[in-house]
């Protein structure tokens, strides 16, 4: 009799429901329009008892029929996916009606979710099943609340939705957040209140696709009959217009489908990058993973959403690895049981990454679930048998067999023992019959052979050259180290793109190489790079070695596990198969040093170097016993041939001191007028040179013909003072002179670390160019007009001292560019800022080849010494070496004697 009552009470509600919407909403408020949607809404208050009467108790596919007109809907235009009618309903109703907020409830086969949405696009779920298990409860405050906010915005939409939801979003604190939160307190409190309610109705059984059993209770009926009259009375009326909307903007909205689905793909290419990045193996792996799942759900009968659903899955599987320690991720002893639990949180920290994006909330189980059990001792959540999701189940049996057949940390197992493997972990680790089909039908096609199975390193046995096995600075120094090695073979140990990982933020030269390397072995990368190698430009292979297992005598030498050793580890494994074909090229002379103490061969990286320092072209020489009247000629016609004179032949824009006693003319050779030309003694900005070095490079420095200059030597020789003077000098003819000079951190602390604004950080980094200033300054009154020149220029930034860093990047045209302390610059730099020099400019390097403060770089290999080396012989290039001291007596002694 209860029942009966209940029931009345509730048709008698619904129909009061259908009413109270149509007068607030009617336009034409006619008597007949009133009764006709109320029998409407009655009808619609039956049909929603009844399917949820039988839902609950019989079929939980027939949850769906509460869609019943919204899939009709779809047949209007099949080309519409049901997502793109779901999302133009709730954003085109609420725009309609200007609701500041709406419900939606998502049914699926088996179970529903129900939240809230806001005219900001912002959804609230209130229900679902997820890592808070869905209880009778929640599901009553639920679906109650969804009734009770339908009552006061006024519509309620219901869509079809397979997105199964794992997290709660919470709404930000405002209006609705509290009227909401209200709600749902007093909604809570009647729950206890009316209780006995509840147990009206017998139990439903448990469906396969729910956690726990729903109880039939009057406030899960009335919500239904709720939500069904109300959305009908006001989408009924609008159904056409709706539809109508739809097929005129069909193109905009595919086109919309096609940016959604792009989008998608570059967020999963964006995570796969990262994951690629932070950890190279794992990545290499996933793609694995990902082919042979794909393979594998095409042959259970997925259908292509659900294949490729199943792919994306398994490209992230690991994403979670991201938020791993290094020394944890890449430990290669043995796993304390702290540092176990701590990789065994990465399924949570994948799931916590994407759970946020709601194009990849369908793949959330896999992530989740991959490594749980079948026997519930898998983790995190120590699910049981068919408890866990399907697809992670596939993704384990994938995941297991390329683990252990391409392990890089002890010996891979061969084909057929993994698959002996699998079929020994049915019923315990993987679900049998996954495992028994990956076995029967994935591995014995010729789809599932796209890789090879055999030792990646017998690819060498195919030719005889050398094997290079790179260290990290050798990338750091020349990005493009892997050409320099011609037809030879080339190893990079995965532990390089570890470091260099380390390396790619920054403004520095080092920063950049490792910036462009990350992206060279991104265009080389594929599978086979891992494998079976790639073929370079030169006609050898590079690859990547994946194997860091250590060999026993290395342990014992060096018991540290650290990237250095790991590197030898490589090394000194290819050498144990190849013998002296195999050599270990660093920068690090300490590296080497240990390298050939446990036998491996290694070298320098020579590339760039300059052969022998000691016969540097000086750009300058001495000519004794010159005959008398060749010394009296140049003087008297400021110039002579050189034929007979010159042995070996001379340089364009070399500098000579012919000699004859006490007699002397200082010259320079002109190749365009093919003589040699008498150098004066010229005054520079207040600035005299004091001896021969300098007048030769005042000379240079205020030729018009040399664009480039180049001036070496060590500290107090005068090197930047005469650039600076003759850069002065010219002021009229240039638009601007930039003093810049690198920034070389002390301790390699970078800037950000230092006290202060920016240019408290910069100040003591270019003291020494404001010092040499300074020293011009001094030739000078106070008031003086050349002083107040040099003032204005500095004010105006017509004279410019600045970090090199700052010049990266422009365009230099009419500049008098001067780059101090030119050796602690790369080959690469040199290059790149020569480059960049534009009509009517003139760079000058300056800086001492034997005063080095980078790392990997010394007086051989440093950019000045490669720039002298490369540029002797240009006729617009001049170069000075500097020998005699001028600062001070004190400078001169301790630059010789110290």
């Amino acid at each position: 009799m209860v029942t009966v009552v209940l029931i009345v009470f509730a048709y008698v509600a619904m129909l009061v429901m259908g009413l109270t919407f149509l007068i607030i909403y009617s336009k034409n408020r006619t008597l007949k329009y009133y009764i006709y949607f109320g029998i409407l809404s009655f009808l619609m208050g039956l049909y929603a008892l009844g399917v949820s009467q039988f839902y609950l108790y019989t079929e939980p596919d027939a949850v769906q029929k509460l869609c019943y007109l919204i899939t009709l809907a779809s047949l209007f235009i099949p080309a519409i996916s049901m997502q793109l009618i779901e999302t133009l309903l709730v954003g085109n109703t609420l725009k309609r009606f200007a609701f500041w907020a709406g419900v939606v409830m998502y049914v699926t086969a088996g179970f529903l979710t129900l939240g809230l949405i806001f005219t900001d696009q912002f959804f609230v779920l209130v229900a679902s099943r997820g890592q808070i298990a869905l209880s009778p409860r929640a599901l009553y405050i639920g679906s109650t609340i969804v009734a009770l906010v339908s009552l006061i915005t006024g519509t309620v939409l219901i869509t079809l939705n397979w997105i199964r939801y794992r997290t709660i979003r919470h709404a930000p604190y405002g209006p609705t957040f509290v009227i909401v939160n209200i709600l749902a307190l007093i909604v809570q409190i009647a729950y206890f209140i009316y209780q006995p309610f509840n147990n009206l109705f017998p139990q439903p059984p448990v469906f396969a696709e729910l956690p726990i059993a729903l109880r039939l209770n009057v406030g899960v009926v009335l919500s239904d009959m709720f939500i069904v009259a109300g959305f009908f009375s006001i989408f009924l009326r609008h159904t056409r217009k709706i539809f109508t909307e739809l097929s005129e903007n069909r193109s905009a909205i595919e086109q919309l489908l096609l940016k959604t689905r792009a989008n998608t793909g570059n967020m999963i290419n964006t995570l796969v990058k990262a994951l690629e990045q932070r950890d190279p193996v794992t990545a290499a792996h996933s793609r694995r993973v990902a082919d042979y799942a794909k393979m594998l759900a095409s042959v259970m009968s997925y259908p292509k959403s659900g294949v490729e659903l199943i792919y994306t899955g398994a490209l992230l599987h690991d994403i979670g690895k991201i938020g791993i320690a290094d020394d944890v991720l890449h430990k290669l002893a043995k796993l304390t049981r702290e540092e176990l639990d701590t990789i065994r949180m990465h399924p949570l920290i994948g799931t916590e990454i994407v759970s946020h994006i709601d194009d990849f909330l369908p793949i959330l189980d896999i992530i989740q679930s991959h490594h749980e059990r079948i026997d519930g001792n898998g983790y995190p959540e120590g699910l049981r048998g068919d408890a866990i999701p399907e697809m992670a189940r596939i993704i384990a049996v994938c995941d297991t067999y390329d683990a252990i057949t391409s392990d890089v940390y002890k010996e891979p197992l061969s084909h057929d023992a993994a698959c002996r493997v699998l079929l020994r972990c049915r019923g315990t680790q993987l679900d049998a019959s996954i495992a028994e089909l990956f076995v029967k039908k994935i591995i014995e096609s010729a789809a599932a052979q796209h890789r090879p199975r055999e030792p990646w390193s017998n690819m060498f046995n195919s030719n005889q050259n050398k094997i290079f096995v790179l260290d990290t600075n050798v990338v750091l120094y020349d990005f493009r180290a892997i050409y320099s090695f011609e037809e030879h073979n080339v190893v990079v140990p995965i532990t390089v793109l570890e470091e260099i990982d380390n390396f790619k933020r920054g403004n520095e030269i080092i920063n950049f190489n490792a910036r462009e390397f990350v992206r060279l072995m991104d265009g080389l990368s594929n599978e086979k790079i891992f494998t079976a190698g790639v073929q370079l430009e030169g006609g050898g292979l590079i690859m990547v070695d994946t194997n860091m297992k250590k060999d026993d005598f290395l342990s014992s030498v060096f018991s540290e596990d650290k990237p250095d050793h790991r590197i030898i580890g490589v090394a000194y494994r290819l050498q144990k198969q190849y013998g002296e074909r195999v050599t270990l090229v660093s920068k690090d002379i300490n590296l080497r040093m240990k390298a050939k103490s446990v036998g491996i061969r290694a070298e320098d990286y020579e590339t760039g170097k300059v052969p022998d320092i000691s016969e540097l072209y000086m750009g300058r020489r001495s000519i004794e016993n010159v005959p008398g009247t060749v010394v009296d000629e140049i003087y008297e016609k400021g110039s002579i041939p050189p034929a007979g004179l010159m042995d070996p032949a001379p340089v364009p824009n070399e500098f000579y001191i012919l000699r004859n006693g006490k007699k002397s003319a200082l010259a320079r050779y002109d190749s365009a007028a093919q003589l040699i030309v008498r150098t004066e003694k010229r005054k520079c900005y207040g600035i005299e040179p004091r001896n021969s070095e300098q007048t030769f490079a005042i000379d240079a420095l205020l030729n018009k013909d040399i664009l480039l200059v180049t001036l070496s030597g060590k500290a107090g020789t005068g090197k930047t003072l005469m650039a600076l003077a003759a850069a002065l000098e010219q002021r009229q003819e240039y638009k601007q002179i930039f003093l810049a000079r690198p920034i070389i951190p002390l301790s390699n602390r970078d800037l950000g670390f230092l006290p202060g604004d920016i240019k408290s950080k910069l100040d003591p980094f270019m003291q020494p160019l404001f010092d040499n200033l300074a020293v011009i300054k001094h030739q000078y009154k106070e008031d003086s007009e050349e002083l107040k020149k040099i003032n204005d220029m500095v004010e105006k930034e017509k004279l410019v001292i600045t970090p090199l860093a700052y010049i990266r990047g422009r365009s230099l045209s009419r500049i008098f560019f001067i780059i101090d302390e030119a050796q602690n610059l790369t080959p690469h730099e040199v290059k790149t800022i020569i480059t960049r020099a534009g009509e009517g400019t003139k760079v000058v390097f300056t800086g001492d080849p034997y005063q080095i403060d980078t790392p990997y770089l010394d007086a051989r290999s440093n950019g000045l010494t490669y720039l002298i080396n490369k540029m002797k012989g240009q006729n617009v290039y001049g170069h000075v070496t500097l020998e005699r001291g001028e600062r001070s007596y004190l400078s001169e002694l301790a630059s010789d004697l110290l």
